[in-house]
């Protein structure tokens, strides 16, 4: 078993939900977004994707390497009607394939049950070595 980062998919989506508002704000007042903001976008788009990557989130892994390869392309290009359009679909895809898991819920107090390889006690992992789960 391996414990999932919740807490650290939560804030990325947390974050790109931010910037979402910020960019529908922007895209209100002007048509082009600041260097800076752009910046911050596409920082986060990239670590979010990363994350993905490592939590096996496979849809949202490819749709953030493609946002990002698309960014790049076409850095001078972006208006705020993109971005807006772009971070939306990056919180929905970590969302979607988030919907496709199942989590379990470990109370506080249990805790050091989870990927404990030496659950059965010392004597069991040493007679029985290849069981122990690392």
């Amino acid at each position: 078993m391996n414990a999932f980062k919740m807490r650290e998919i939560g804030f990325l989506v947390f974050v790109l939900k931010d910037l979402y508002d910020n960019c529908r704000t922007t895209k209100e007042t002007q048509s082009a977004p600041s260097e800076r903001f752009k910046r911050r976008v596409l920082t986060n788009f990239v670590k979010t994707g990363e994350l993905c990557r490592e939590l096996d989130l496979v849809r949202a892994s490819e749709q953030l390497k493609d946002i990002v390869l698309h960014y790049k392309l076409t850095d001078n290009e972006v208006d705020c009607s993109t971005l807006c359009a772009d971070l939306r679909r990056a919180i929905d895809v970590v969302l979607h394939d988030l919907e496709r898991r199942t989590f379990l819920e470990v109370k506080p107090e249990l805790c050091t049950f989870v990927d404990n390889g030496m659950l059965s006690g010392i004597e069991v992992g040493n007679a029985f070595p290849a069981a122990i789960q690392t």
